[in-house]
């Protein structure tokens, strides 16, 4: 089992369709009760980055198959002295906490969310 990264490229849309698909299916199981992952809204920071925010997005590949994305808002290059970055995932969410885990990241705290759908 391979796991690989890499910059993805708003250009290649069978990588993004990949990427879009996987966004909603972890949405759907970290916030299930949100409504869906608007299409647009998902692509608006790569077809139109705000000035002065150098967001990178990585794919994160298993065997070659896109299973993630990444965003680093931070770069090395400009922001020499970063050492951590943080991510989250539902405790139920096991497919990407998986991924993380092979990817490097390591359990740092945990919660509890508390919501009230009225």
């Amino acid at each position: 089992m391979g796991l690989s990264g890499s910059p993805l490229d708003p250009a290649d849309q069978a990588t993004l369709d990949a990427v879009y698909r996987t966004a909603v299916a972890a949405q759907a199981v970290d916030e299930p009760d949100l409504p869906p992952l608007c299409r647009r809204r998902f692509e608006a920071p790569l077809r139109h980055p705000m000035p002065g925010v150098d967001t990178r997005w990585w794919v994160a590949r298993l065997d070659g198959a896109s299973v993630g994305v990444r965003r680093l808002d931070h770069t090395l290059a400009r922001e020499p002295e970063l050492r951590v970055i943080d991510t989250f995932n539902a405790a139920t969410n096991t497919h990407m906490i998986a991924i993380n885990e092979q990817l490097g990241y390591r359990p740092a705290a945990g919660s509890t969310d508390w919501r009230l759908t009225i």
